[in-house]
């Protein structure tokens, strides 16, 4: 099987394209990772995996931003160290000694998530660019393992093409570009004899969420007594609570067979209208939800798209917290000045 390199940068070609084999597609085996680098460190879920990895033993460098908040953030730990840089320098970073000897690499970062940079075309293409660029970084450095944070919502927008519900372009842009990066990082890695594991993330909500997210969103309403409209809430949902979801990420980087994609979730899936009941009933019952205010005209995915079992049957992975458990965890969070501000 021959690959043209062109494609992504010429430089690329001779070095890692010459006699490479499809190599690690069908390997499994518990791999010993001490040591990780962690992109997106800044992030909601990269900061809870941060602190994850060094719980269970890591030493970590988390890349930040130039301007992040991070190190206010995560505690202070000598087996972590933080780097600073943007995505448009990854592709020079072989010569950083704090890159070199790490056994895996998650790549969380990734511009334009939940505002309106998620429809412009231009950040997307830069994200995809910036992401093939780092596997060619981690091929250099002799980082044998990339762990890549995919989304459900990519699977959404493909069932809504399919059914010709086009869903609005902040939407689809981040979602086509998402896929676009999952499949290049697949083919380049397979070609470089590199361990690529994509995880595709369920709706993870937890400490530390500030976007406007649902759960976190109507947590905050429900706190407040305030009125939310909502669909009837007929579609199938699915939630993990953050520290559960970290959990299994790792167990996939250290477990997980390469090119195969981990289904980070819950096994089983509920109508969206019985969670928000359940976060009312726990936590506010007085609060009046508006089911059935809202049209639905999106798709609803029935979770057959995915193999929700694999983390339990082949990894030996179960939830710690319960969907309540993790409620009631986040609303505690939420009333804290942290939480507030």
């Amino acid at each position: 099987m021959e690959i043209q390199s062109g494609g992504i940068d010429s430089q690329y070609s001779s070095e890692f394209f010459s006699e490479q084999k499809v190599g690690l597609c069908d390997r499994k085996g518990k791999k010993e990772v001490k040591r990780a680098i962690v992109t997106g460190a800044d992030g909601f879920l990269g900061s809870h995996l941060v602190c994850e990895l060094l719980e269970t033993g890591y030493d970590v460098v988390a890349v930040v931003l130039k301007e992040s908040h991070a190190r206010n953030v995560l505690k202070k730990d000598p087996r972590l160290a933080f780097f600073e840089c943007s995505m448009e320098e990854y592709r020079n970073l072989e010569n950083k000694e704090i890159w070199r000897d790490a056994d895996c690499l998650f790549h969380f970062a990734w511009a334009g998530v939940s505002d309106k940079a998620g429809g412009d075309y231009r950040v997307q293409l830069d994200n995809v660019r910036c992401t093939c660029d780092l596997l060619f970084t981690v091929a250099k450095l002799g980082i044998k393992r990339m762990v890549f944070a995919s989304s459900i919502m990519e699977w959404e927008h493909k069932k809504a093409f399919d059914q010709q519900k086009y869903l609005q372009p902040l939407r689809n842009t981040y979602h086509i570009a998402k896929t676009s990066a999952r499949m290049l990082l697949s083919l380049y890695a397979a070609n470089m004899n590199l361990d690529f594991c994509p995880v595709i993330i369920s709706n993870v909500y937890g400490e530390g969420e500030r976007s406007a997210r649902l759960i976190n969103t109507a947590l905050r309403k429900i706190l407040a007594g305030e009125h939310m409209s909502f669909t009837s809430g007929e579609q199938l949902y699915d939630f993990i609570y953050c520290k559960d979801a970290v959990r299994a990420i790792r167990i996939v980087a250290e477990q997980g067979r390469s090119q195969t994609a981990y289904y980070i979730g819950n096994s089983r899936q509920k109508p969206l209208k019985e969670f928000l009941l359940e976060m009312r009933d726990l936590l506010n019952p007085s609060c009046e939800l508006g089911l059935g205010e809202l049209p639905f005209y999106g798709v609803s995915l029935d979770y057959k798209e995915f193999d929700t079992n694999a983390l339990s049957l082949e990894l030996g992975f179960e939830p710690q917290y319960t969907f309540a458990q993790g409620i009631k965890r986040t609303a505690r969070w939420i009333l804290t000045d942290e939480g507030r501000n």
